[in-house]
């Protein structure tokens, strides 16, 4: 059992790791994480656990109703090959992984194993990305020698993302992490020491990334776990802090490089202020295409649509045509996708695992930080889907093994708890 444990973890460790252009070409296309996906959940079949309850599985109520809203947008669809690809591999293959995570590991040590195999994985992307930054040559174009990246991509720090905002994206969740596992290895002081360095490097390559929303992650990130987590995590924060700041003293150019995005942020005529505007723009846009008539209302274009189907209008800050190809708002690309209910399903779903997360750090002690770094983790993403389209599968693997974690932490207290009342 203790091997299949570590093959799940190790699955973990590849998911975050590798690119989506690892693939083989097919009606399917079956990438390297659908692969991988189909072998774990072969093993899971014959060596998981045999008693599941699926009922007893948490948020399932709220996954089920997610699951299915997708479905129905998935038959209305415009293109209905497109959206059926997209809901296996943005919806069904996620809570497939879900299932898995959540029945295949049991305790405290599972746990704290899922998540330094995570942090493993996030090292490699963010030491990819510093050479990547100081040499001009990315390691993981090696493995996928046939993409091409678009122009606006050339210079971009991304690793092994499809984009320098994902890139930011996985570092700004994987700080708290690596910073809560700091303390949960105090006589391995080796592991101490390499989440340590997690973090640093971490930090470095949400900056190299270059942008607004995974700073502001970062930020959310730390405020989070400040005031969630307990004295030790406040005082580990504190010297991240005093580094930051010595960082601003010692290179200037850094803290020039963050003012500088932020006040062009706040001057309306700049680029980047309008980028700001499009963001909030794509609400206004997915709602025209959606009250176009009620079933479009209701369950909207179908799954992937956003990227299918050609979109044009209005773009009203600047009174001019516009061709909405960019959906750099997720939350606004689902409500053209999947209509007021698809989107209502999604926010249901999301308030539901952080009221079961918020349940479990309350009646927790000894794993507080821990917790308190999977709902950091969890907002940080939810957060950007406010900025930026979430396609890159790591990210979607990574929220479930987070998800995944911080249930069976509160399974792992309960047991315990319950041995020691019975006593």
């Amino acid at each position: 059992m203790n091997d299949y444990k570590k093959g799940v973890c190790l699955s973990v460790f590849v998911f975050i790791l590798m690119n989506r252009f690892l693939s083989i070409e097919s009606f399917i296309n079956f990438t390297i994480f659908r692969l991988i996906l189909i072998l774990l959940t072969a093993i899971w079949i014959f060596k998981g656990p045999r008693d599941i309850k699926f009922s007893s599985i948490p948020v399932f109520k709220p996954i089920a109703f997610f699951l299915i809203v997708n479905l129905i947008s998935v038959c209305i669809s415009r293109d209905i090959v497109f959206s059926i690809k997209t809901y296996l591999s943005v919806t069904f293959e996620c809570i497939l992984f879900y299932l898995i995570m959540i029945t295949s590991l049991n305790d405290k040590d599972d746990v704290l194993m899922i998540l330094s195999y995570s942090c493993y994985s996030l090292l490699i992307v963010a030491t990819i990305a510093i050479i990547e930054k100081y040499s001009g040559i990315n390691l993981a174009d090696y493995l996928t020698p046939s993409r091409i990246r678009p122009r606006a991509g050339i210079g971009d720090v991304i690793s092994t993302f499809p984009h320098r905002i994902l890139l930011g994206t996985a570092m700004a969740m994987g700080f708290p992490v690596a910073l809560a596992l700091i303390g949960s290895f105090k006589n391995k002081p080796v592991k101490k020491s390499l989440f340590f360095i997690c973090v640093i490097l971490f930090l470095s390559s949400c900056y190299f990334a270059s942008s607004r929303g995974p700073w502001i992650g970062v930020l959310i990130g730390g405020v989070l776990m400040f005031s969630l987590g307990t004295k030790q995590i406040k005082k580990k924060l504190l010297v991240v802090i005093i580094l930051v700041c010595s960082i601003f003293i010692i290179k200037p150019g850094v803290k020039e490089s963050i003012l500088g995005k932020v006040n062009a942020t706040l001057d309306t005529n700049s680029f980047k202020a309008g980028t700001y505007k499009y963001r909030w723009e794509l609400w206004r846009v997915a709602y025209v295409e959606i009250k176009k008539s009620p079933i479009r209302f209701l369950f909207g274009y179908g799954p992937g649509s956003s990227e299918a189907l050609h979109w044009e209008g209005e773009l009203s800050y600047e009174d001019r045509f516009y061709n909405f190809e960019s959906w750099d708002n997720h939350f606004a690309a689902d409500l053209l996708e999947t209509g007021f209910i698809g989107l209502f399903s999604l926010i249901l779903l999301y308030i539901s695992i952080l009221k079961k997360l918020y349940a479990i750090l309350l009646s927790t002690e000894d794993d507080k930080n821990i917790i308190a770094a999977i709902i950091s983790s969890v907002i940080i993403l939810i957060f950007m889907k406010t900025n930026v389209k979430i396609f890159a599968p790591q990210l979607n693997f990574y929220f479930w093994t987070l998800v995944s974690a911080g249930y069976i932490l509160g399974k792992s207290e309960a047991k315990i708890y319950d041995s020691v009342r019975s006593t």
